[in-house]
């Protein structure tokens, strides 16, 4: 499980694809399940970070 550490906070993140990095971002009380329909999407022709903590 990669995590990148910010301050105080780790958060979580996924790579998937190549291309431009496209990140989302989900609201406290959500998860990565969020994105389940819109990573294979974005992933298909971009480098996709997707990240379930805190903005950096």
């Amino acid at each position: 499980m990669p995590k990148e550490k910010v301050k105080d906070i780790e958060i979580y993140y996924e790579i998937t694809g190549e291309g431009e990095n496209l990140l989302f971002i989900h609201g406290l009380g959500s998860s990565t399940r969020d994105w389940d329909k819109q990573v294979p999407f974005y992933s298909q022709n971009d480098e996709f970070d997707e990240d379930t903590g805190n903005a950096e």
